[in-house]
């Protein structure tokens, strides 16, 4: 028993101090962008896109598949999941941001390019889609548009008591503040109890992961509402995406004040880690319409109550969405 005793007291001290993967937004980030843009999807965009990830992946949905290009990444694809602006420049240099073409702004044209070959095997259009997804949302995150100290993965600081580093806290800390706070603004996430149960054994872990579903589902559904009611001109250009990200990574503050992520700092910048994730949602949902000829869903209308039908079958969905491919939620 004692012996049980130590080791949990050294992984409590040690597990904090562990690198964490860099992906943006973290898995149920990544989740949200994808079910706001499923909700904006025109009618014949959302059929044909249910079609192509269910014939390859029966049971798959742009939710499911959203993290997909984290668990793949491999030292050739690395670069495509972020910009290298440097600080107070947020000018799109290729020859500086983009050498050979190996960044998240080259990759998302690419991938575009290829989504909409129809000429191709539906298996690399799927392949491409699932690119598109991921990207859109890692163009958005404010800390995949940022050279200064590795996008702050290089950048070390104190959240609820333990060591981490900025860009993890912007990637899945903020986010999992947010999904599980109580009206009254008190967490119910015990992250640093998730991860020793991770350590410990998948099963717990799953529990853990269970006991928070049910916030990250109320959480989504309430973007997916507010998605709707945001007077918002979405654009269908990854420069842009990536360039306004930088511009917000270059606010004063975005540094914390010695080192500590305060209960100040996450709720100052909560309108920008919710904003950014809902309009790559519109800016996903734009690029998708866009390649089957129709911009927009004509029975969208932004700036009323969020009571469309594709609102409410998201609404009806999302239950499922956080119950598929439980695993790990802070991506790879």
């Amino acid at each position: 028993m004692k012996t049980h005793v130590l080791i949990a007291s050294v992984l409590a001290v040690l597990l904090p101090l562990m690198p964490t993967p860099a992906a943006a937004w973290g898995r149920e980030g990544h989740r949200i962008v994808a079910a706001i843009a499923d909700a904006h999807l025109n009618p014949q965009a959302r059929q044909e896109v249910a079609r192509m990830l269910s014939e390859i992946e029966p049971g798959a949905s742009m939710e499911s598949v959203a993290d997909w290009a984290d668990t793949v990444r491999t030292r050739g694809t690395s670069h495509w999941h972020f910009m290298n602006y440097p600080k107070g420049d947020c000018r799109y240099q290729p020859p500086v941001e983009c050498a050979d073409g190996n960044c998240l702004v080259a990759a998302f044209d690419r991938e575009l390019a290829v989504f909409r070959d129809h000429s191709r095997p539906l298996a690399e259009r799927e392949v491409a889609l699932k690119y598109l997804i991921h990207l859109a949302g890692d163009a958005e995150m404010p800390l995949h548009d940022w050279a200064p100290d590795r996008g702050g993965n290089g950048y070390q600081v104190q959240f609820d008591g333990r060591g981490t580093n900025l860009h993890h806290v912007w990637d899945t800390e903020l986010i999992r503040r947010y999904a599980t706070a109580t009206p009254d603004g008190e967490s119910q996430e015990a992250s640093a109890g998730a991860r020793l149960a991770a350590f410990f054994g998948r099963r717990d872990a799953s529990a853990a992961e269970a006991a928070a579903r049910p916030h990250y589902q109320a959480y989504t559904k309430q973007l997916i509402s507010e998605s709707f009611q945001l007077p918002f001109e979405p654009t269908t250009d990854p420069i842009v995406w990536t360039q306004s990200a930088c511009r917000v990574a270059n606010r004063p503050g975005i540094y914390p004040d010695r080192r500590v992520i305060s209960d100040g700092y996450v709720d100052n910048w909560r309108p920008t880690v919710e904003l950014a994730m809902i309009e790559a949602g519109l800016q996903l949902a734009q690029v998708i319409n866009e390649s089957y000829g129709t911009p927009h869903d004509s029975t969208l209308d932004r700036g009323a109550p969020a009571t469309t039908p594709n609102e409410r079958r998201l609404r009806d969905r999302i239950d499922k969405v956080f119950d598929h491919n439980s695993g790990t939620s802070d991506g790879s």
